[in-house]
């Protein structure tokens, strides 16, 4: 490859960052920020976000020594002004690179590749530099990702007792996310049942943007024994929430990792506001229960030797470890696909020895070194619960991502590890849905709950429809207490959709059940809150009744079964079908591998589109098929809409030299990630199809290319290329005296066709 100036790929990024006005970056890593000394021009800011970074650290290492509210507080505002000086450096930066490239702009319109090419060879030196410090600066401060926006089935209120916890109905894969809110004064009750000697594991995410009126992130998280009164476990600041959220992370959350439920049966879960009168808009609980675990598998402290834990088919994993000397490392795997959410929680000390070692929990990327998250979970949580750090992060492309426990002050002790990829809308749901009334048939694209109701709406024809919607009736007045199931969809297509309900009645008693749906959420005290419609009537064993009612694109809506009278549905068998427009999913092509074109450090790479199920509208995939992709890895996202479904997959371009002698079957494939001269990877083919493969040196130099397999190769050999002439050549190299055993010649490097595996 040539040497020279950046790529035009990266330099037309440039463009397009300075274009759009890209204002939102986020620094992923707290602690251990990386600085960076610019030469030159510097905008003020600079030294804004060098303070603010060296704050947050400050800060992170305090709250290892002090565990106080206080801390805790002080280093949540240090977050706060760090994301707020790095967003300010950023819009600096991408101004700055306007005037740089201002001479190559044209009035008008966006600069051509043509463009490109002509400034390449005329931009000064002083602006080339300072250009490339610039972007320097933007690749350390990390853009923000563009993660899908996930959307959970919101909690039922009231449930601020225990008497009307709402049920969290655990997949078969152990797990369960929903949202909720705390308002002032409020508190909300969830329940769960669990086998004897089973561990549960509860995070309450308070990161990411808020709402209006929201005043806190600061959550409390309370284990409740199945008399609903006795605490187990109470945790403030365990968490760290938004770990992948462009702004908004904090380490007000809160989590209890790995508590031991000594008998079976049904426990509660409490959340709260740490004060009374605050407000917390939203918040996000994860909870998972897990009924084993297994030894960590040695030796793991090295990337390529991690051990895999979760899958998208086995969510939950759990393993028992310890970190046994000083610069002890462990490695776990997670393969996650794209759009899904990684949780990873870590237990400090489970055999309760009094040793808490100061760990450090990370997420790197599934290249083994891209950071992409760390928190501590080395101070001592509260007296009540385990010591516990515990996070999530929605990842964007599908990959076997790691996290590493670490001990970088050198204790020694055990902990415990939970990893668990977690997908909340993997599939459309069903056609239709068969359940007995009081236990709903849980499924894929749809969340289940059960609860009871004050009073019931009147029976008032006619039924609704899209073309004529009719409002809430008012409510009979009996103040009765019904008994519901509940079924939350969500239209994850790009427009609004007209979904059809109907429900059957299959045994019970005649005019049972009746049927509502409902906007985003349901409050079963307030029966007209969030209303979309109902059939009118209730029907005979057999008969169905229909209706339909419009959801918005991006939206929850809520079907609830309830019965006519009290006690009248118990035991009832009933069909629930749903169906209308309002389901998409998307599934991108495998990841690609090509080489570059010749004599360039990039490729022209298309692509296949992605397939879509149910009404998906127009996919967009970023970069577009057929775009110029530069040597290395990059992430393709193809989107339903703006906001809508997403998956992704990688396109990697190689660096690839392939030399084919031209009068026998030797052949040599030499690849890297890279086009700075450097290590490779080579597949030599000998003639009688046997192969070798080893590390070896490429380096550039004008229009030829070096190649050299590293020092102590048991099979040495030298080779190179000439770029100009699309000519190559490689030789073995003697050893101890011993003649050159195969020359290979290529007189055409651009027709060579081997396949090396």
């Amino acid at each position: 490859m040539i040497k020279g100036p950046r790529s035009i790929v990266v330099r037309a990024l440039v463009f397009v960052l300075a274009f759009t006005g890209l204002t939102s970056w986020s620094v992923m890593t707290v602690p251990g920020f990386t600085h960076l000394r610019l030469a030159g021009r510097r905008p003020s800011s600079g030294k804004v976000v060098k303070a603010a970074q060296e704050a947050v650290e400050k800060a992170f290492a305090r709250r290892k020594t002090h565990s106080t509210k206080e801390v805790a507080l002080a280093t949540d505002a240090a977050l706060e002004r760090l994301e707020a000086a790095t967003a300010s450096r950023v819009r600096e930066i991408t101004s700055r690179l306007r005037q740089l490239d201002d001479p190559i702009r044209p009035a008008g319109r966006s600069p051509t590749v043509d463009d490109l090419n002509r400034t390449r060879r005329t931009v000064p030196r002083e602006v080339q530099a300072e250009t490339d410090l610039l972007m320097a600066e933007l690749e350390r401060l990390k853009p923000a990702r563009l993660y899908p926006q996930l959307i959970f089935p919101a909690e039922l209120e009231p449930n601020d007792t225990p008497d009307r916890a709402v049920p969290l109905n655990l997949t078969s894969s152990g797990y369960v996310t929903l949202s909720g809110s705390i308002l002032a004064g409020d508190q909300d009750y969830f329940k769960f049942n669990a086998p004897a000697g089973s561990r549960v594991w509860a995070f309450v995410d308070t990161g990411g943007p808020q709402r209006a009126g929201a005043t806190s992130r600061d959550s409390q998280v309370t284990i409740l024994g199945p008399d609903g009164g006795k605490v187990l476990a109470v945790d403030d600041d365990s968490g760290f929430g938004g770990a992948s959220r462009e702004t908004g992370r904090t380490v007000l959350a809160s989590a209890i990792a790995g508590l031991s439920l000594s008998e079976g049966g049904t426990y509660f879960i409490r959340i709260n506001a740490e004060s009374p009168a605050a407000v917390i808009d939203p918040y996000r609980l994860f909870v998972a229960v897990s009924t084993s675990s297994s030894v960590e598998i040695e030796p793991n402290d090295k990337a390529e030797a991690a051990e895999l834990v979760a899958t998208a088919t086995d969510s939950v994993g759990v393993r028992s470890a310890k970190i046994s000397a000083a610069g002890d490392v462990d490695y776990y795997s997670v393969a996650s696909p794209a759009g899904w959410t990684i949780y990873a929680s870590l237990h400090a000390n489970p055999d309760g020895d009094g040793t808490v070692p100061d760990l450090i929990v990370d997420l790197l990327a599934p290249d083994g070194n891209t950071m992409l998250f760390s928190t501590d979970a080395g101070r001592r949580g509260d007296v009540r619960g385990p010591a516990t750090a515990m996070f999530g992060f929605d990842v964007s492309a599908a990959g076997n991502y790691l996290v590493r426990v670490r001990n970088p002050s050198g204790t020694t002790g055990s902990y415990d590890l939970l990893a668990v990829t977690a997908d909340f809308l993997a599939a459309c749901p069903p056609a239709s849905i068969t359940s007995t009334f009081g236990s709903p048939t849980a499924g894929p694209g749809y969340f289940v709950g059960t609860g009871t109701q004050t009073d019931r709406l009147f029976r008032n024809l006619p039924a609704s429809t899209c073309a004529a919607p009719k409002a809430c009736p008012a409510t009979v007045g009996d103040s009765l207490t019904r008994a519901f199931d509940a079924y939350t969809f969500t239209n994850t297509s790009c427009a609004t959709a007209c979904v059809t309900v109907s429900l059957t009645q299959n045994s019970g008693i005649d005019f049972a059940l009746f049927t509502a749906a409902y906007l985003g959420s349901y409050n079963p005290v307030s029966l007209c809150t969030n209303y979309l419609g109902d059939p009118a009537g209730t029907g005979t064993i057999g008969l169905t009744e229909i209706y339909s009612f419009d959801v918005p694109s991006l939206s929850d809506f809520v079907i609830i079964v309830h019965e006519v009278d009290p006690g009248d549905g118990t035991g009832a068998n009933y069909t629930l079908a749903v169906s209308g427009p309002f389901c998409c999913e998307i599934t991108c092509p495998a990841n690609i591998t090509q080489a570059n074109a010749p004599n360039q450090c990039d490729a022209v790479v298309a692509f296949p589109a992605p397939t879509t199920n149910g009404s998906c509208g127009t996919v967009t995939c970023t970069p577009a098929s057929g775009s110029t992709f530069p040597v290395g890895t990059t992430t393709v996202t193809c989107t339903t809409c703006p906001g809508g479904r997403t998956c992704s997959f990688t396109v990697q371009v190689q660096q690839r030299l392939v030399l084919e002698d031209d009068a026998n079957g030797n052949c040599i494939v030499v690849t890297r990630d890279s086009c700075a001269s450097g290590e490779a990877n080579y597949c030599w083919k000998r003639a009688n199809n046997t192969t070798v493969s080893g590390a070896c040196t490429m380096s550039v130099e004008g229009t030829n290319v070096y190649i050299l397999t590293a020092a102590g190769d048991p099979n040495p050999w030298q080779g190179g290329a000439n770029l100009m002439r699309r000519t190559g050549w490689a030789r073995s190299i003697a050893q101890r005296g011993s003649p050159t055993t195969l020359v290979l010649k290529d007189s055409n490097i651009d027709d060579s066709a081997c396949i090396c595996p």
